[in-house]
């Protein structure tokens, strides 16, 4: 089984080693949304089950290069989920008064998925 992870956390890859060592293939993006910049990692369990890790930052690219990327997400990615091939994972649904109590629970680090607030 194969789990794609996208969790802007450097916490996250530490609490992916059980998910390493029961089997699990893991794909991580990872950013620093919670400040943290390190993470202990078992080589040996991410070599021997082929962990792959991915490191994705827009800081370098140039602003066409940017464009670009955006075109490709809204070309290849946007038909996926709306014709239900790519489903994101929603831990949590907030109201926009409820935006304080989102904030918190966001840095409580609890949620597994994306916390979606509402707009409208």
């Amino acid at each position: 089984m194969a789990i794609d992870h996208d969790q802007e956390s450097g916490v996250v890859i530490s609490r992916q080693r059980k998910a390493v060592d029961a089997g699990v293939v893991v794909n991580a993006i990872v950013g620093y949304v919670d400040g943290e910049y390190h993470s202990d990692i078992d080589l040996a369990a991410a070599h021997i089950n082929r962990l792959q890790i991915f490191g994705i930052s827009n800081v370098r690219l140039k602003r066409e290069e940017r464009a670009q990327t955006t075109r490709g997400f809204e070309r290849d990615i946007l038909p996926a989920i709306v014709d239900g091939r790519i489903t994101p994972l929603v831990d949590r649904i907030f109201g926009f008064d409820e935006l304080p109590a989102a904030k918190r629970y966001i840095e409580s680090n609890a949620m597994v998925g994306k916390v979606v607030v509402k707009v409208v």
